[in-house]
């Protein structure tokens, strides 16, 4: 094992799968790991042999969520943070929200009413873009401290933040430091218990930035032995679409009257591995069918435009026969991907599509299936345009 257990600290854990990627040009994050199971609390993390400061300098450098457009499913799921901060937190409040990205949650805070707002993340291009709308943050990690910020908000947000995090529990004991006594701390994770419920592909739920498979259990596995206490949780089940990541909303408060709880004996996590491992079954015959679609291309040598550089052309260069295939360029509507380059092929605007005409156009992305439809028909395209199923 590379990585302890992130939760309890085990040194022991069953392999489940290993998983496969091309990275682009300049990251530095392995491109392999192994999922597994901590023998001791059932926890499911990626043994991954990269260290802190790796995903540090990736989300400093790389991170390319500032210039991500949000699905409908995002907007979604981050209702239920609106509703909770809603009834539970007045106008006047201040809130801290750590790795905003795009900044959309501060701001829809702030046409709320919500006035007093900050905002954390390593991404300068997500600090200029937030400043532009004239809310306040700073640059830099989690693990990072602020002291100017300390004991100054009632709540700090983290919303699909901590299955990214190598030291998650380092990263809860930073956010104390930011609370007021009685202050709200709302994360949001994918539900990896439930992994099996949704059809996004394997890149979706296991790739170079997901590396924590958090379920109910073991999320109060990790608050164990902290100074913070489960106030709430938020299950947003039924109103996220059953295509979507299932996530839960948790609201755990700092309490003033403890100064640190003694942990528990820890539940162990008796359902996530075989959730995992029922979702990969079920993976198996989706991931045939693109194998085969990709094989027919690669046979012809069609000249093809790959739509899409995340980790789903990450896993699909290592796993198929896509690095072989006739490809002229990689296209991505992330500005900030523009100008990067996979395999030695540059990643340029979709716009350069129109250069292109006799290339069939391959849409390697997992969630803006519907947006790039859209922006095809925008641009009049006539390329013959393939979708995975």
């Amino acid at each position: 094992m590379m990585r302890n257990c992130p939760v309890c600290g085990g040194r022991k854990g069953e392999a489940i799968k290993r998983i496969y990627m091309t990275l682009p040009e300049g990251i530095i994050l392995p491109e392999q790991y192994d999922i597994v199971s901590c023998t001791e609390c059932g926890f499911c993390y990626a043994d991954t042999s990269a260290k802190k400061e790796d995903y540090d300098a990736y989300y400093t450098l790389y991170n390319s969520y500032s210039g991500k457009e949000e699905s409908q499913e995002a907007i979604i799921s981050q209702t239920p943070v609106l509703e909770f901060i809603k009834t539970n937190l007045e106008l006047k409040s201040c809130i801290l929200d750590i790795g905003f990205g795009n900044g959309m949650l501060l701001r829809n805070l702030r046409e709320l009413g919500y006035q007093n707002l900050f905002g954390l993340d390593p991404s300068e291009d997500s600090v200029r873009n937030l400043e532009n709308y004239g809310i306040e943050c700073a640059q830099g990690t989690i693990y990072d401290c602020v002291s100017r910020l300390e004991n100054s908000f009632d709540a700090v947000v983290m919303t699909a933040v901590l299955e990214h995090l190598l030291e998650p529990r380092e990263a809860i004991e930073q956010v104390f430091t930011y609370l007021k006594d009685g202050g709200y701390f709302i994360l949001s994770v994918p539900d990896y218990s439930m992994c099996y419920t949704v059809q996004f592909s394997i890149p979706n739920q296991f790739n170079q930035e997901h590396i924590n498979y958090f379920s109910e259990d073991s999320l109060l596995n990790l608050f164990q032995g902290s100074r913070l206490m489960l106030s709430d949780l938020v299950e947003i089940k039924d109103t996220v679409p059953a295509s979507s990541e299932f996530l839960r909303i948790f609201a755990v408060q700092k309490c003033a009257e403890i100064d640190k709880q003694a942990p528990d004996a820890m539940k162990k996590d008796t359902r996530t591995k075989g959730a995992i491992e029922r979702y990969l079954v079920q993976q198996e015959d989706h991931q045939r069918k693109n194998e085969q679609i990709i094989a027919d291309l690669c046979a012809k040598q069609t000249p093809l435009v790959i739509w899409g550089t995340g980790s789903m052309v990450m896993q699909l260069l290592v796993a198929t026969d896509l690095a072989k295939c006739n490809i002229l360029t990689f296209v991505d509507g992330n500005y900030l991907k523009v100008g990067t380059s996979i395999n030695g092929i540059k990643v340029q605007s979709p716009a350069i599509i129109r250069d292109y005409p006799e290339a069939a156009v391959l849409v390697c992305a997992m969630k803006f299936g519907q947006e790039i439809q859209r922006t095809i028909e925008e641009l009049g395209l006539n390329n013959q345009v393939l979708f995975f199923n």
